[in-house]
């Protein structure tokens, strides 16, 4: 990645600033995190991102990224590997209540529902914890039910519920403690002059390494941490969190986030004495600037579609909450020439009930699952499409206050978008005069919004090619730049 003229970090002590990253996740596809890293090393900073490894994923370890970008990877205590008797000892629970069951019904004429075996308590423990964002669509979508005959009583929902979400929260609060506490270590151990928490789930670490440390932190919030979709009762949890939040996020040498609604939210629930920074997640620039953007794209490539089909694209995430049925919906109300191209991946389970509502909808030749691409490589992919479709549900705060990569993505393609009206997606396709909006909830307006951007597609891309000169991530992260010096400059800093 390649950022020039960014504003520069002042030396420590003669040499370049330490800054280290912290972000919960094993930092294999977070492209903010990877253009704020290579924001701070362009600015002339040494960077070292601290994320984590798992037995599954990414290796904990330490590795360098091209431009000298170090990533610490750290440990985790998962207990499924160090307590693998507790985790068995938790299914055993649900197994023999059911037994028990069982012996006091014998000879019962009554006919009960179905009993889940153990295999079906592992899928649903993993299924509990899932975000919902994430494609999961819960326990009871699109998995396959290895029951008892129908005659046998099943374990009480209550109990099994209880065992099963006890387990979970033992397993998350522990991995999530462990990174922590390794993180505060691994932060006082490398002693960097500034941190960059990514998400409050850092913030802690962030703060417990500063105060040995004498370092000041910028609290990156991705989201309202506090309305993130999360599956189960979780009130212990929820009030950890927000007190966290309240009262560390003050504390830091300054805050940024990702649209300007969450600023306001921010700046007002955490009664910080200053409003946070926007810093938008768009696309690194300059978009190129191209006459001919048919000769281009990929996407009918990847869907084998022609020259003589009208392509819209959706592109993100194939889950739940992002308007797909809802696009379909209004994909019957468009010309048989419109086809929808999906550029994004998502769970076997919903692919599963998205293809029975294209089926049962008859759209089977007009619908195109195509997968992804490297992340730099999305506005480029689109940039063949007739339009693209930004299409979010309000279903959480974070989600009626989201901006999402796509809508960005889609301008730096230069392609007419039809976007949902909510707040800030309604005033980025305002100011750019790069699209339509449209009521989430009425698939003809949806439909006309479409037909209407791709009637009048020369203006629209004309809009989205001149804004993508100016919506860069180059501008956006100025604005943490500035953070970050003045954190570096304040007087008693260490």
């Amino acid at each position: 990645m390649r950022l020039e003229n960014l504003r520069q970090l002042p030396s420590v002590d003669g040499r370049a600033p330490r800054v280290a990253l912290l972000v919960y996740n094993d930092f294999s596809v977070d492209t903010r995190v990877l253009k704020t890293a290579y924001s701070y090393a362009a600015a002339g900073a040494q960077v070292r991102v601290v994320a984590f490894g798992t037995f599954e994923g990414m290796e904990p370890g330490l590795t360098v990224l091209d431009g000298g970008i170090e990533v610490e990877r750290l440990p985790l205590v998962e207990l499924d590997h160090t307590l693998p008797r507790l985790g068995s000892t938790a299914r055993q629970v649900v197994a023999r209540a059911r037994g028990a069951l069982r012996r006091g019904s014998r000879g019962s004429a009554t006919a009960g529902p179905t009993a889940p075996t153990t295999s079906d308590a592992r899928s649903e423990a993993t299924a509990q914890t899932r975000n919902p964002q994430d494609g999961d669509l819960g326990p009871s979508a699109g998995s396959t039910t290895h029951g008892t005959p129908r005659s046998t009583p099943a374990v009480p929902a209550g109990l099994k519920a209880r065992v099963v979400g006890l387990w979970m929260r033992m397993h998350y609060t522990v991995r999530l403690g462990s990174f922590q506490l390794r993180a505060v270590r691994s932060l006082r151990r490398w002693r960097p002059d500034l941190v960059h928490a990514n998400d409050a789930d850092t913030l802690l670490p962030a703060w417990l390494a500063g105060r040995s440390l004498g370092t000041p932190y910028i609290f990156d919030a991705h989201e309202i941490w506090t309305a993130r979709v999360k599956t189960g009762s979780r009130p212990v949890a929820r009030r950890w969190e927000a007190w966290v939040e309240k009262r560390l996020a003050p504390r830091a040498s300054g805050v940024t986030t990702v649209s300007g609604s969450i600023v306001d939210w921010l700046h007002r629930e955490l009664r910080l004495a200053a409003a946070p920074t926007l810093v938008r997640n768009v696309p690194v620039g300059p978009a190129p600037v191209v006459s001919d953007p048919a000769a281009t794209g990929r996407l009918r490539e990847l869907a084998g579609l022609g020259a003589d089909t009208r392509v819209v694209a959706y592109c993100g995430a194939v889950t739940i909450n992002r308007g797909i049925e809802q696009t379909l919906d209004a994909l019957e109300l468009l010309d048989p020439s419109t086809h929808l191209v999906l550029l994004g991946r998502g769970s076997q389970a919903y692919r599963a009930v998205l293809d029975a509502r294209v089926a049962a909808a008859g759209l089977e030749d007009r619908v195109h699952f195509v997968g992804i691409v490297p992340s730099d490589e999305v506005p480029a992919t689109l940039r063949d499409a007739d339009a693209s479709v930004i299409f979010s549900r309000p279903v959480t705060l974070n989600q009626r206050f989201s901006l999402p990569n796509k809508l960005f993505e889609s301008i730096h393609a230069g392609l007419p978008v039809a976007a949902s009206d909510l707040p800030d997606i309604a005033s980025v396709v305002s100011a750019t005069g790069a699209g339509q909006v449209f009521d989430i909830d009425d698939a003809q307006t949806t439909a006309d919004a479409i037909a209407a951007v791709i009637a009048d597609a020369g203006t629209y891309r004309a809009a989205s090619a001149a804004a993508a000169r100016t919506l860069t991530w180059q501008n956006e992260v100025d604005g943490l730049l500035r953070l970050a010096v003045a954190a570096l400059e304040r007087p008693g800093r260490s």
